[in-house]
């Protein structure tokens, strides 16, 4: 549709007006009219009153056409939902912002889903030698299970160190006799490592 370029009503007033005759406005030459003169005066009215008429036809056409117009839009917008869609992002107040904060709380959602499920299969045995009590609150705040050897009077953990399920043996000493082949003897860092990658890491590099 073509667009249509609106002209004031009192634009067509004024082009109409300057158009009039000057001959045929009234010239008051004293307090009484002569008979011309009111006849003039009367053509003159007529004249504008005429102008009025057209002014209103033509501010009605106009509303009728707005109408129209914004009917064919939300028609065309109906038939066609993908603009809708494709129009939306910049609708939205913050526009290309608010794409991205979506997307950072996408993967912060992700990331946050890590806590509790990194270690879930995997059960530790902590030696008397490592940092028991940052492993311990790290491990189970993954979701891991964890035990430890008692040192004084500290008892041990809930399982012994020659417990069957045992995954990870976390030791930071040399030549650490290892007695289960079935389990994995680490340092604390791989722990650590794991925890800062939010991935259960390979363990070469950490086995003792």
């Amino acid at each position: 549709m073509n667009a249509r370029i609106r002209v004031p009503p009192s634009v067509y007033l004024t082009a109409i007006l300057l158009h009039v005759d000057k001959s045929t406005r009234p010239q008051v030459k004293s307090a009484k009219l002569s008979k011309r003169e009111k006849e003039q005066k009367k053509r003159t009215e007529a004249r504008l009153s005429t102008i009025s008429n057209v002014i209103q036809d033509i501010e009605e056409d106009e509303k009728e056409d707005d109408d129209s117009d914004n009917s064919m839009q939300l028609k065309d917008q109906e038939e066609d939902p993908s603009s809708q869609l494709d129009n939306f992002p910049q609708q939205m107040e913050g526009g290309e912002a608010t794409i991205v904060d979506d997307e950072d709380a996408v993967r912060q959602a992700k990331a946050e889903s890590v806590e509790g499920t990194l270690f879930k299969d995997s059960w530790f045995f902590l030696s008397r030698e490592v940092p028991k009590y940052s492993l311990e609150f790290v491990i189970r705040s993954f979701g891991g299970h964890v035990s430890w050897q008692g040192i004084g009077d500290q008892g041990a953990g809930p399982y012994s160190e020659d417990d069957a399920r045992i995954t990870h043996h976390v030791v930071d000493r040399p030549n650490m006799k290892q007695t289960h082949l079935q389990r994995h003897y680490i340092q604390p860092q791989w722990v650590y490592d794991c925890v800062n990658a939010k991935k259960v890491s390979v363990v070469v590099g950490f086995l003792v």
